[in-house]
Protein backbone atom coordinates (compact mmCIF):
# COMPACT_ATOMS: atom_id res chain seq x y z
CA UNK A 1 0.00 0.00 0.00
CA UNK A 2 1.29 3.47 -0.91
CA UNK A 3 -0.33 6.56 0.60
CA UNK A 4 0.32 10.03 -0.78
CA UNK A 5 0.78 13.17 1.30
CA UNK A 6 -2.82 14.13 0.51
CA UNK A 7 -4.15 10.81 1.81
CA UNK A 8 -4.83 9.05 -1.49
CA UNK A 9 -4.05 5.33 -1.21
CA UNK A 10 -2.87 2.90 -3.88
CA UNK A 11 -2.27 -0.81 -3.93
CA UNK A 12 0.97 -1.66 -5.73
CA UNK A 13 1.12 -5.18 -7.16
CA UNK A 14 1.67 -5.91 -10.83
CA UNK A 15 -0.34 -2.75 -11.46
CA UNK A 16 -1.46 0.31 -9.51
CA UNK A 17 -5.00 0.38 -8.12
CA UNK A 18 -6.40 3.43 -6.35
CA UNK A 19 -8.29 2.76 -3.12
CA UNK A 20 -11.19 4.81 -1.79
CA UNK A 21 -10.05 6.21 1.57
CA UNK A 22 -11.81 8.45 4.09
CA UNK A 23 -9.40 10.77 5.88
CA UNK A 24 -9.99 12.31 9.28
CA UNK A 25 -8.49 15.54 10.62
CA UNK A 26 -4.90 15.03 9.55
CA UNK A 27 -2.74 17.38 7.51
CA UNK A 28 -0.29 16.58 4.72
CA UNK A 29 1.19 13.15 5.47
CA UNK A 30 4.95 12.70 5.66
CA UNK A 31 6.13 9.34 7.04
CA UNK A 32 4.71 5.88 7.67
CA UNK A 33 5.48 2.73 9.64
CA UNK A 34 3.97 -0.74 9.37
CA UNK A 35 4.16 -3.99 11.32
CA UNK A 36 1.72 -6.81 10.64
CA UNK A 37 -1.72 -5.22 10.24
CA UNK A 38 -0.66 -2.00 12.01
CA UNK A 39 -0.10 0.90 9.59
CA UNK A 40 0.75 4.31 11.08
CA UNK A 41 1.37 7.70 9.50
CA UNK A 42 2.45 11.11 10.78
CA UNK A 43 1.57 14.45 9.20
CA UNK A 44 3.40 17.79 8.92
CA UNK A 45 1.81 18.91 12.21
CA UNK A 46 3.36 15.85 13.93
CA UNK A 47 -0.07 14.25 14.38
CA UNK A 48 0.01 10.45 14.41
CA UNK A 49 -2.73 8.62 12.48
CA UNK A 50 -3.72 5.01 11.86
CA UNK A 51 -4.63 3.59 8.45
CA UNK A 52 -7.27 0.86 8.67
CA UNK A 53 -7.24 -1.28 5.52
CA UNK A 54 -10.58 -2.94 6.40
CA UNK A 55 -12.55 0.30 6.77
CA UNK A 56 -10.30 2.28 4.37
CA UNK A 57 -9.92 5.15 6.82
CA UNK A 58 -7.07 7.33 8.09
CA UNK A 59 -7.85 8.62 11.57
CA UNK A 60 -5.74 10.55 14.13
CA UNK A 61 -4.71 8.72 17.30
CA UNK A 62 -3.11 9.71 20.61
CA UNK A 63 0.70 9.69 20.91
CA UNK A 64 3.64 11.79 22.03
CA UNK A 65 4.58 12.90 18.51
CA UNK A 66 2.63 16.18 18.83
CA UNK A 67 4.95 17.34 21.64
CA UNK A 68 8.20 16.56 19.81
CA UNK A 69 10.24 19.37 18.28
CA UNK A 70 10.52 17.45 14.99
CA UNK A 71 9.64 14.08 13.49
CA UNK A 72 11.95 12.75 10.76
CA UNK A 73 10.85 9.11 10.65
CA UNK A 74 9.08 6.38 12.61
CA UNK A 75 9.25 2.60 12.87
CA UNK A 76 7.25 -0.15 14.59
CA UNK A 77 8.98 -3.03 16.36
CA UNK A 78 7.34 -5.58 18.68
CA UNK A 79 4.28 -3.36 18.85
CA UNK A 80 6.24 -0.35 20.12
CA UNK A 81 6.64 2.85 18.12
CA UNK A 82 10.09 4.40 17.71
CA UNK A 83 10.15 8.00 16.49
CA UNK A 84 13.26 9.79 15.21
CA UNK A 85 13.65 13.38 16.43
CA UNK A 86 16.44 14.72 14.27
CA UNK A 87 16.18 18.18 15.78
CA UNK A 88 17.15 16.85 19.22
CA UNK A 89 19.27 13.92 18.02
CA UNK A 90 17.10 11.43 19.86
CA UNK A 91 14.72 8.47 19.40
CA UNK A 92 11.52 8.37 21.45
CA UNK A 93 10.08 4.95 22.27
CA UNK A 94 6.27 4.88 22.67
CA UNK A 95 4.37 1.88 24.03
CA UNK A 96 0.86 1.09 22.77
CA UNK A 97 -2.27 1.98 24.69
CA UNK A 98 -5.99 1.57 23.90
CA UNK A 99 -6.37 4.88 22.04
CA UNK A 100 -2.93 5.00 20.45
CA UNK A 101 0.50 5.26 22.08
CA UNK A 102 2.00 6.63 25.29
CA UNK A 103 3.92 9.93 25.33
CA UNK A 104 7.15 7.94 25.23
CA UNK A 105 10.62 7.85 26.74
CA UNK A 106 14.04 8.79 25.39
CA UNK A 107 15.65 5.69 23.93
CA UNK A 108 19.24 6.76 23.15
CA UNK A 109 21.28 6.72 26.35
CA UNK A 110 24.88 6.96 25.10
CA UNK A 111 26.91 7.55 21.97
CA UNK A 112 29.62 9.73 20.51
CA UNK A 113 28.24 10.34 17.00
CA UNK A 114 26.11 13.32 16.02
CA UNK A 115 22.49 12.24 15.61
CA UNK A 116 21.05 15.73 15.07
CA UNK A 117 19.93 16.08 11.50
CA UNK A 118 19.41 12.32 11.08
CA UNK A 119 16.94 11.42 8.35
CA UNK A 120 15.68 7.87 8.77
CA UNK A 121 15.78 4.83 11.04
CA UNK A 122 15.16 1.10 10.74
CA UNK A 123 15.08 -1.72 13.29
CA UNK A 124 16.15 -5.36 13.49
CA UNK A 125 16.45 -5.36 17.32
CA UNK A 126 19.37 -2.96 16.86
CA UNK A 127 18.43 0.44 15.44
CA UNK A 128 20.25 1.79 12.40
CA UNK A 129 20.08 5.57 11.92
CA UNK A 130 20.74 7.19 8.55
CA UNK A 131 22.42 10.58 8.60
CA UNK A 132 23.21 12.56 5.46
CA UNK A 133 26.41 10.63 4.79
CA UNK A 134 26.67 7.78 7.31
CA UNK A 135 24.85 4.99 9.11
CA UNK A 136 24.93 4.84 12.92
CA UNK A 137 24.16 1.65 14.85
CA UNK A 138 22.63 1.50 18.33
CA UNK A 139 21.89 -1.47 20.58
CA UNK A 140 19.72 -1.17 23.71
CA UNK A 141 20.13 2.61 23.54
CA UNK A 142 23.93 2.67 23.25
CA UNK A 143 25.94 3.36 20.10
CA UNK A 144 27.79 0.36 18.67
CA UNK A 145 31.14 0.90 16.97
CA UNK A 146 31.25 -0.50 13.45
CA UNK A 147 32.81 0.23 10.06
CA UNK A 148 30.78 0.99 6.96
CA UNK A 149 32.53 0.12 3.70
CA UNK A 150 33.49 2.92 1.34
CA UNK A 151 31.57 3.22 -1.92
CA UNK A 152 31.97 5.20 -5.14
CA UNK A 153 30.59 7.80 -5.20
CA UNK A 154 30.51 8.19 -1.40
CA UNK A 155 27.19 8.23 0.39
CA UNK A 156 26.28 11.90 0.72
CA UNK A 157 22.52 12.36 0.56
CA UNK A 158 20.60 9.25 1.65
CA UNK A 159 16.95 9.79 2.55
CA UNK A 160 15.68 6.38 3.68
CA UNK A 161 17.09 3.20 5.22
CA UNK A 162 15.46 -0.22 5.60
CA UNK A 163 16.08 -3.64 7.11
CA UNK A 164 14.22 -6.05 9.39
CA UNK A 165 14.97 -8.97 11.68
CA UNK A 166 14.80 -11.53 8.87
CA UNK A 167 16.96 -9.60 6.42
CA UNK A 168 20.76 -9.91 6.18
CA UNK A 169 21.04 -6.54 4.44
CA UNK A 170 20.73 -2.79 4.87
CA UNK A 171 19.19 -0.81 2.01
CA UNK A 172 19.67 2.95 1.49
CA UNK A 173 17.75 5.11 -0.96
CA UNK A 174 19.79 8.02 -2.32
CA UNK A 175 17.91 9.95 -5.04
CA UNK A 176 20.68 12.53 -5.48
CA UNK A 177 22.93 9.80 -6.92
CA UNK A 178 19.95 7.98 -8.51
CA UNK A 179 20.63 4.74 -6.66
CA UNK A 180 19.84 2.19 -4.00
CA UNK A 181 22.83 0.96 -1.99
CA UNK A 182 22.97 -2.42 -0.24
CA UNK A 183 25.28 -3.36 2.64
CA UNK A 184 25.72 -6.44 4.77
CA UNK A 185 25.02 -5.85 8.45
CA UNK A 186 28.75 -6.13 9.17
CA UNK A 187 29.13 -2.94 7.10
CA UNK A 188 30.55 -4.60 3.97
CA UNK A 189 29.31 -3.45 0.57
CA UNK A 190 27.02 -5.76 -1.44
CA UNK A 191 25.62 -3.85 -4.43
CA UNK A 192 24.26 -0.60 -5.76
CA UNK A 193 21.42 -0.27 -8.25
CA UNK A 194 21.35 2.92 -10.31
CA UNK A 195 18.62 4.25 -12.55
CA UNK A 196 17.86 7.82 -13.67
CA UNK A 197 14.25 7.27 -12.59
CA UNK A 198 15.44 7.00 -8.97
CA UNK A 199 16.44 10.67 -9.08
CA UNK A 200 12.83 11.58 -8.32
CA UNK A 201 12.31 8.90 -5.67
CA UNK A 202 10.29 9.74 -2.58
CA UNK A 203 10.35 6.32 -0.93
CA UNK A 204 11.01 2.62 -1.50
CA UNK A 205 9.95 -0.76 -0.15
CA UNK A 206 11.78 -4.07 -0.05
CA UNK A 207 10.17 -7.51 -0.43
CA UNK A 208 12.97 -10.05 -0.10
CA UNK A 209 10.58 -13.03 -0.22
CA UNK A 210 9.43 -12.02 -3.70
CA UNK A 211 12.87 -10.57 -4.55
CA UNK A 212 11.31 -7.23 -5.44
CA UNK A 213 12.22 -3.61 -4.77
CA UNK A 214 9.61 -0.92 -5.40
CA UNK A 215 10.67 2.70 -5.83
CA UNK A 216 7.99 5.39 -5.68
CA UNK A 217 8.30 8.85 -7.23
CA UNK A 218 5.73 11.66 -7.30
CA UNK A 219 3.95 10.12 -10.29
CA UNK A 220 5.22 6.58 -10.82
CA UNK A 221 6.24 3.32 -9.17
CA UNK A 222 9.16 1.24 -10.45
CA UNK A 223 9.76 -2.40 -9.55
CA UNK A 224 12.81 -4.55 -10.20
CA UNK A 225 14.45 -7.76 -9.04
CA UNK A 226 17.83 -7.05 -7.38
CA UNK A 227 20.62 -9.39 -8.45
CA UNK A 228 21.82 -10.04 -4.89
CA UNK A 229 18.48 -11.70 -4.06
CA UNK A 230 18.52 -14.09 -7.02
CA UNK A 231 19.24 -17.77 -6.19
Amino acid sequence: IAITDTGNAYRLNDNITQLEVTKGTVASLQFSAAEGSEFLLVDVAKQLARYNETTQTIQPIVSGTNDMSSVEDLSLYNGNLYVLNGDQGQIVKMRPRVDGFEAGTLWITSGSSEVRGARSLTIDSDIFILTQDDILRFSAGSEVSWNLAGIDPPLNDGIQIWTDLESSYLYILEPTNERIIVFNKDGSFIAQYANPAFGGARSFSIDEVSARITVVTDRSAYQFTPAHLLP
